[in-house]
């Protein structure tokens, strides 16, 4: 099963997905400190916050989540097979990434694809997709009432928050853009 194989999942229960590797830098602590005060909110306490990812800062965020008393609400995944997470993607309602660095966002992409809502960081390459219109920007460390009125506002209105259409090429088409991006660099 592809990303392009999928098809969004209507009726099921609403969820915020987050996916990447376990660590500080990726901003799922700000993420879960957000959740918290959504959580709060009747209009929101059936929707689920989903992590999928691994590394050594998950033992700081279960205790974030216990802290909170999110235990029900939080769910961190591992080692999920690439059919489950097309289905976590095409499930969610809104796709999060809150990481200080990234060098391409390939998590992201998947969420462009199927066209969910996308919040980012405004750091490095997330940054042009902000600028490009694929999601909706926001500086770190935000503050946890701020994230909490962004996700909010778009979980209102999916429609309205949803990416344009991301295009995708081919491995030939793209091998062909970056010969012609090396030929024009030659003639120069």
């Amino acid at each position: 099963m592809d990303i392009i194989d999928s098809k969004p999942i209507v009726g099921g229960p609403r969820s915020i997905l987050s996916v990447g590797r376990l660590e500080r830098g990726k901003g799922f602590h700000y993420l879960i400190q957000s959740y918290a005060l959504i959580n709060k909110a009747k209009e929101f306490n059936d929707v689920q916050l989903i992590i999928v990812g691994k590394g050594p800062y998950e033992s700081q965020l279960q205790k974030l989540i216990s802290k909170l008393e999110l235990a029900e609400k939080v769910v961190i995944y591992q080692n999920v097979p690439r059919s489950k997470l097309l289905d976590l993607y095409a499930q969610c309602e809104v796709f999060v990434l809150l990481s200080n660095y990234e060098s391409s966002g390939i998590a992201v992409w998947d969420a462009f694809a199927l066209r969910k809502p996308t919040i980012t960081s405004t750091e490095a390459v997330l940054a042009e997709y902000v600028k490009e219109g694929f999601s909706i920007g926001v500086h770190l460390p935000p503050k946890p009432e701020e994230l909490a009125i962004t996700i909010q506002k778009v979980l209102r209105n999916t429609q309205k928050y949803r990416p344009k259409k991301f295009e995708m090429l081919s491995w030939d088409e793209v091998a062909t853009k970056t010969i012609a991006v090396y030929n024009e660099a030659l003639i120069q």
